[in-house]
């Protein structure tokens, strides 16, 4: 019997995951599969990174990047707050700041 759900899209899952914590305060998050995929690509995306390459827009090398999670608590920052810049411009980095004030 599955006691759990995502947090993302609220679907039956159970499985705490080491590297599925909170990016903000590193609480464990319950995350299953297809949206951990999906916030992955997302977020290779909006870094401008091309999944074939691993470089960002700019030319950079890139590989290594992780997808980053947020909390109950912390999901409000979640188009906002990054622990982990590379690949943003700054352009988007002043985007996130104006959002997180």
């Amino acid at each position: 019997t599955i006691v759990g759900k995502c947090l993302y899209c609220g679907g039956p899952w159970d499985v705490f995951l080491p590297e599925s914590v909170c990016t903000v305060c590193r609480e464990p998050i319950l995350i299953c599969p297809r949206c951990k995929l999906d916030l992955y690509q997302k977020q290779q995306h909006l870094r401008g990174i091309t999944t074939a390459t691993n470089e960002s827009s700019e030319g950079k090398s890139v590989v290594g990047i992780r997808s980053e999670y947020h909390c109950e608590d912390h999901f409000h920052l979640k188009e906002c707050y990054y622990t982990n810049l590379c690949g943003f411009s700054k352009e988007d980095m002043d985007s996130q700041m104006k959002k997180l004030r």
